[in-house]
């Protein structure tokens, strides 16, 4: 009975929308569309009052499912793309150059305005029939740049030590707060992960534009451009500002032909919709699973993966027979273990009813591959940073600080290892056997699971774990994913396992994790930007927040984090 009350409303929703739709479609002759790429596009929002009274930001699956959409339209026959201002991950800014080249390959014309920028615009705009740079523009295509930060000096000289305990030798966290560089693993991790991603972007490009990837190589090293120079060089097309690219368009195309890819893609999903229900075919879920993993989550306002949120919604995916398949959008860099068991067993159980497809975004590493290898295939961009399998637990001793503050704790407890958890002293001999013991059994529990899960053996795990990251290239040769692909090739996969016939569409459903859904929204959207992951003083002391953050999570040990945190000077990379 629920489940036929609930078709109901759903065409009584969709049914008027889509007749007055077809009403007015008089009015909406295009044959072009617009979209400006610019600021982070989040996995997913928190819950706030405040979303329902302010403008919604476009998400990530959002703007995949809309270059989709206009891929797909046939009615489309050029795109204007203006890029500025873009904060996406490595990752997402590889496929959505991909969907770039597949609007242009399905013989649209592309035309990308980039208004200066960095290497992740230009992987972008090399996608495009024509790149066109305004005249003021610069264009830094310099590559990447890597940072990783190391406050084991600072905290000596504020008296505060940390005890960090680590499962594989390049899960190392720990390094940032005990020593003042990096190992010879860590070093040699980082160089390997920044060879692979630059070869990743290098190749790309290359491809886009048709040239060598040395012509790419001796491009970036000759960066920072001016406009004139770029055209010079052959990296860009023309030089004009945007008014002009849109003036030349509608003498092309005609003067009112030009619409926001929003709207496009708006009436085509409802169309596509209501055709998919109408004609029966299954529905699709897509769960994102987005920010650190933690065992509780009390901050409304900040995007987390907590299981009390997210395993609810995984049981019920479980338990509706209408959802055929699922799709796990995870972006993560990983948390608790204890929580991350928690939410991959619960997601076992919903493989055994149901495909569980995997999508990897940016990041899914440590805590965010423990989840990513429950998926029955996991689809990793070639830049994506996957992997690192191992365990880290510890705290921080603030004994030294409380001291020269004058501040004084007397401690009063009852058993050997009471005090194991505070933080006015480091770990007695006693405590730091049973913290390396529970490490270490979450560590082999850790790698029985991918073994099982990616059917590897002992040796094949062991050559992936020791808290390693890969890109999505690496991690495939190693078997930790199954295909390349972003979120859009997920879905398509999810939809032939669902059973959706040939030349038909699958009922796309956003499910939001942050509250149990009582009917899934019919859409691909509606979140706003929430990237807060550490507490507030990173905003003031922003090489200082990790400190903060690996705190809180591991004020419950053990915990499966990211063994590093990088900044780059094209902005931050996931």
């Amino acid at each position: 009975m629920r489940r036929i009350l609930k078709k109901i409303l759903r065409f009584a929703v969709l049914v008027p929308v889509f007749l007055i739709d077809r009403l007015f479609a008089r009015w909406r002759h295009y044959r072009v569309v617009s979209l400006r790429i610019r600021g982070s596009y989040p996995e997913i929002q928190p819950v706030s009052a405040w979303r329902f009274f302010s403008r919604a930001k476009t998400s990530y699956p959002q703007l995949v499912r809309r270059l989709e959409m206009a891929r797909l339209d046939p009615k489309v026959e050029a795109a204007i793309v203006t890029i500025s201002d873009n904060r996406l991950g490595l990752a997402r800014a590889q496929e959505v150059a991909r969907l770039i080249g597949a609007l242009r390959e399905s013989g649209k014309k592309v035309t990308c305005v980039l208004e200066g920028g960095g290497l992740r615009d230009y992987l972008i705009a090399a996608q495009a029939d024509k790149i066109v740079l305004p005249p003021p523009s610069s264009l830094f295509i310099t590559g990447l740049a890597m940072e990783s930060v190391f406050l084991g000096d600072l905290l000596k000289k504020l008296d505060v030590e940390a005890d960090l305990l680590n499962e594989g030798k390049y899960k190392n966290a720990a390094e940032m707060f005990t020593r003042n560089g990096p190992t010879k693993y860590a070093r040699q991790m980082m160089d390997d992960l920044v060879q692979g991603l630059h070869g990743e972007l290098t190749a790309m490009i290359a491809s886009g534009r048709g040239v060598s990837a040395e012509t790419v190589t001796a491009w970036i090293d000759g960066a920072p451009y001016t406009s004139k120079e770029a055209k010079a060089a052959g990296i860009v097309d023309e030089v004009a500002y945007r008014d002009e690219v849109l003036k030349a368009h509608r003498k092309k195309y005609g003067k009112k032909m030009t619409i926001p890819l929003q709207k496009q893609a708006r009436y085509a999903e409802r169309a596509r919709m209501l055709r998919a229900m109408l004609e029966n075919e299954p529905q699709v879920a897509v769960l994102v699973a987005a920010g650190p993993i933690v065992e509780k989550s009390n901050d409304r306002g900040s995007v987390n993966i907590s299981p009390r949120q997210l395993v609810e919604v995984i049981d019920a995916l479980r338990k509706n027979d209408d959802i055929k398949a699922v799709v796990l959008r995870v972006s993560s860099p990983g948390g608790s273990a204890f929580a991350s068991d928690i939410i991959h067993r619960a997601l076992e159980r919903l493989k055994k009813k149901k495909p569980v497809i995997v999508s990897m975004g940016d990041v899914a590493a440590s805590g965010g591959y423990y989840l990513s290898m429950a998926g029955t295939v996991i689809f990793a961009e070639g830049a994506t940073v996957a992997g690192s399998i191992g365990v880290i637990s510890g705290k921080v001793s603030l004994k030294g600080l409380y001291e020269k503050l004058g501040v004084k704790k007397e401690r009063y407890a009852i058993g050997q290892n009471a005090g194991i958890l505070s933080d006015y002293g480091t770990f007695t001999d006693s405590e730091r056997e049973r913290m390396r013991s529970l490490n270490h059994q979450f560590y082999l529990d850790f790698k029985r699971k991918v073994g099982a899960a990616r059917g590897l053996s002992a040796q094949k795990v062991e050559a992936a774990a020791q808290g390693r990251v890969f890109t999505g290239t690496e991690a495939m040769r190693l078997n930790l994913v199954d295909a390349a692909g972003g979120l859009a090739d997920a879905l398509a996969e999810a939809s032939k396992r669902a059973g959706t016939r040939p030349g038909k569409d699958a009922q796309v459903l956003m499910v939001e994790y942050l509250r149990a859904p009582f009917v899934p929204s019919p859409s691909l959207g509606g979140f706003s930007e929430s990237a807060k992951v550490f507490s507030g003083a990173s905003a003031l002391l922003p090489d200082v927040a990790p400190l903060v953050g690996l705190v809180r999570i591991l004020a419950k040990a053990p915990a499966m984090l990211l063994p590093f945190w990088v900044r780059s000077s094209d902005g931050d990379l996931w």
